[in-house]
């Protein structure tokens, strides 16, 4: 009891608590997407397999089956010869593209972005005074002293007010 009164009232524990997310955890979707990027190639591969594992050998024109000569590291100069199977197929794909999208045909998904936002708040910086770019411009040019104060470059009065009180 004595360890775990000081693990909780030590300094690192004090520093550690402030620095933890409130209600927004993210680590059911790191792992989600842990689980993704290591299953998905190897479903994928595995969907290949299963598609692929009985293929025929393939022949030639004569209908006669083909045969290749490859020369592995492993036998030094020596060769093995191995049966030529037709080409693999890709299948699955266009049946698990069509699941998608049958899938994705039966929920509504919104068409536009007027339908995902409808409400969606305007950006912040819609909430700002634009200056006339003539004018910003002149007043960053005498801030950083390239116009001088006796100038007639000044625009007007609340130009003059803009600098005072930027300062």
């Amino acid at each position: 009891m004595v360890k775990l009164d000081g693990l909780i009232s030590s300094k690192q524990m004090k520093l550690d608590i402030p620095m933890l997310s409130t209600g927004h955890q993210t680590s059911e979707l790191e792992g989600y997407h842990s689980v993704v990027n290591q299953f998905a190639p190897l479903t994928l591969a595995a969907l290949h397999f299963n598609e692929n594992v009985g293929r025929d050998q393939a022949v030639n024109s004569n209908v006669d089956l083909t045969y290749k000569i490859v020369f592995p590291k492993n036998k030094k100069g020596g060769y093995t010869v191995r049966e030529v199977m037709t080409e693999p197929t890709y299948n699955f794909v266009r049946e698990l593209t069509g699941n998608v999208i049958e899938r994705t045909n039966k929920n509504t998904i919104p068409k536009s972005e007027q339908e995902i936002l409808p409400h969606a708040p305007l950006p912040l910086c819609f909430e700002f005074e634009i200056p006339a770019k003539e004018h910003a411009i002149s007043v960053m040019l005498f801030r950083f002293g390239q116009i001088k104060s006796d100038s007639t470059e000044l625009l007007s009065d609340d130009f003059c007010m803009i600098i005072l009180t930027s300062y």
